[in-house]
């Protein structure tokens, strides 16, 4: 890494360690805005989705466990540090961990991974019982991050799968639905949805705000 791109670590460190905090309201406010004038386009802004996690943790406190994988700049684990009793989140790339390990390193119940994401998973959830919440967010976006194939989330599931209860209540939510079409690496929606269907025949998916939810049937 150059010397300019030590120092602009460091100061984006310092934005979110201190700014952050104080500028997100205010931000928030101005970008929900603009996005709620132009009639709600997706993808929903990263505010929408933070408040829609902590919705989720609220309306089923069952779940005590987060699990994301694709930190980034950790900004949704900062988000959601006081919902779960637990959280982990899975990064590949080294100098994003990094970062990432010194921003939330006073909070005892975070834990961060670096390596590929459904290897990852595996470790986090081997004799998992916590009811989690899965936020799957580590399929290659732009912005030059590296990755181990565009999308995992197949693996990913997998792995879920492997290792969890279908019946303890888990929710799992896929970032970036808008993707899953057939181009590229991504899976299509269908693909998601019969692999899930396939494991957890329970289970409901469906499509909303940009995220394809995958959660146990509601009984009337």
């Amino acid at each position: 890494m150059t010397g300019g791109e030590t120092k602009r670590r460091k100061v984006d460190l310092y934005m979110r360690n201190w700014l952050y905090p104080l500028a997100y309201p205010i931000r928030k406010r101005q970008i929900l805005d603009r996005w709620e004038k132009v009639g709600r386009p997706n993808p929903p802004p990263a505010y929408f989705k933070h408040d829609y996690l902590k919705q989720l943790a609220a309306e089923n406190p069952h779940l005590t466990k987060f699990v994301e994988t694709g930190t980034w700049k950790a900004d949704t684990l900062w988000q959601l540090r006081n919902h779960f009793e637990t959280l982990h989140s899975a990064e590949l790339d080294f100098e994003l961990f990094l970062a990432a390990k010194k921003r939330l390193a006073r909070f005892e119940h975070i834990r961060l991974w670096q390596g590929h994401s459904p290897e990852i998973l595996n470790l986090i959830l081997e004799n998992n019982e916590s009811p989690t919440l899965f936020w799957l967010d580590a399929h290659y976006m732009s912005g030059g991050v590296i990755g181990a194939g565009v999308c995992p989330v197949l693996a990913e599931l997998e792995a879920i799968f492997d290792h969890c209860s279908e019946s303890t209540g888990h929710i799992i939510l896929i970032d970036d639905a808008r993707n899953f079409i057939p181009a590229g690496d991504y899976p299509t929606l269908a693909e998601v949805t019969a692999y899930v269907k396939l494991h957890w025949s329970s289970y409901d998916v469906r499509v909303q705000n940009d995220m394809i939810h995958c959660q146990l049937t509601k009984l009337d």
